[in-house]
């Protein structure tokens, strides 16, 4: 009969596995979503507790409602982002925000709103993984409008890319488009 593993707190700082990094994160970010008793607490537990582990990288949800239901149906909507600073953005094409799947007979133009915590150095807009046009930006905020080319039809992922001058970037849920000709 074996003996059971030891617990996985305080393995991460001696181990160089940084897979065993990432699932200590996880776990943390998890035990602050749970333990929290207001939504405003779960970001301050998950980066006091995750920072020492992989650094500050926040995964961020865009929810009408700030309770558990409401950032779960969120998630589950994919309407998120990710950035490794306090670095806000939004996107959306008409009516659909980031991470939706929907069809259009034109392509709706893709709104961008982003407040950065330096100065935003670049915004890229990416069509199936290339960039199909990078935006320079002046200052910690910027709200740009992007057409894609007529000529586009099919289906297409687009999702947009922010670096800031001191380094940090975001990234949002892709947008699955389905453009009809």
């Amino acid at each position: 009969m074996s003996t059971p593993p030891e617990p996985l707190r305080g393995v991460a700082e001696t181990t160089a596995d940084f897979g065993l990094r990432e699932l200590m994160a996880v776990r943390e970010i998890v035990h602050a979503f749970l333990t929290a008793s207001r939504p405003e607490e779960v970001y301050q537990l998950a980066l006091d507790r995750v920072s020492p582990l992989v650094g500050a990288s926040f995964a961020c949800v865009w929810s009408d409602k700030p309770t558990r239901e409401g950032i779960f149906r969120s998630m589950q909507a994919r309407r998120t982002f990710g950035a490794t600073a306090k670095i806000v953005l939004k996107v959306t094409a008409g009516d659909h925000w980031m991470g939706e799947i929907f069809s259009a007979k034109k392509m709706p133009p893709i709104q961008i709103e982003a407040q950065g915590s330096a100065d935003i150095e670049t915004i890229d807009v990416l069509i199936d993984g290339k960039v199909a046009k990078t935006f320079p930006c002046n200052g910690s905020q910027a709200k740009l409008s992007y057409e894609s080319p007529s000529s586009l039809t099919g289906n297409h992922i687009f999702f947009i890319r922010l670096q800031q001058t001191d380094g940090n970037h975001a990234w949002s849920s892709p947008l699955w488009i389905d453009i009809q000709p």
